[in-house]
């Protein structure tokens, strides 16, 4: 019998699990959108699976919340032996995006510091922002000073047994929550663009405060084992038609790379016992 059809929170998959006869060689698995299978070989239905192992994953051109059902056939006496009661499963995609994205945060912390280091006067703009851009400036819509940050890499060097981070209940909802995925190694490059090396230098100080500032924030979001590094360096930018002087930060930390799922608490479980 099958008597567990699980929907894999992807989305347009179903693992089926098994308890075959002690007798049975090896079993084939049809799958069909209706209940109504004429025998082991059905013209009418989709061939799952064929061989002796218990957990079968199908995943042959199923589609989200459109009912499946199965019915296995056991190879025993050298015929093949009409399983009993179809079981069935609707596969839904039901993953949810819980991951920390490093570049977002840092870049929304950056914004809200460079504001406070404007109102301080330890900086100035002449439209009374510094911009925070994800990519280079283009001199047509750019007021330097401005600082842009872009991720470098994000690689995963960590990873969880079976790559299960987490697994907890929701008390409230009553349902468990699994979480899959890695901590992640992710590294910006975070760059302070100013037109004199007075002004560099103060953006680099401030930006260096800003980050240190932030580590508890940082923490919170799920960032660990920050290092942050600077470098300064000048640049001639024929667009901007001046030299450019820059300080170049570099931030690496580790992050959750992570999906999660809602699965319903089982609450009964029926089992057929075999009589040998």
């Amino acid at each position: 019998m099958i008597h567990t059809v699980q929907s894999l929170p992807v989305g347009n998959a179903l693992r089926l699990f098994l308890s075959p006869p002690a007798d049975a060689l090896r079993w084939r698995i049809l799958r069909k959108g209706t209940d109504d299978f004429a025998g082991p070989e059905d013209p009418g239905a989709v061939l799952v699976y064929v061989g002796d192992e218990k957990a079968v994953l199908d995943t042959k051109a199923l589609t989200n919340d459109l009912a499946a059902f199965y019915r296995p056939f056991y190879w025993i006496d050298g015929a093949w032996v009409d399983g009993g009661a179809s079981a069935s499963g609707t596969p839904r995609a039901t993953y949810q995006d819980a991951s920390t994205d490093v570049l977002t945060v840092v870049r929304d912390r950056l914004a809200a510091g460079l504001e406070v280091e404007l109102q301080r006067n330890v900086l100035r703009h002449p439209t009374g922002q510094i911009q925070v851009l994800t990519a280079p400036p283009q001199a047509d819509n750019a007021r330097l000073p401005l600082v842009t940050v872009q991720l470098v890499s994000e690689e995963p060097p960590e990873r969880a047994a079976g790559d299960e981070l987490d697994t907890s209940f929701d008390a409230i909802g009553g349902v468990w929550v699994d979480s899959e995925g890695w901590l992640a190694r992710v590294t910006l490059s975070v760059t302070g663009w100013s037109l004199n090396p007075q002004e560099r230098n103060a953006l680099r100080q401030a930006l260096r405060r800003i980050i240190v500032a932030n580590l508890p924030v940082f923490d919170d979001a799920g960032m660990l084992k920050i290092e942050f590094s600077m470098q300064d360096h000048d640049a001639v930018n024929d667009e901007f038609k001046a030299p450019l002087y820059l300080t170049n930060g570099s931030l690496v930390c580790l992050a959750p790379v992570v999906v999660t799922n809602e699965v319903q608490t089982i609450r009964v479980v029926e089992t057929d016992l075999l009589a040998d």
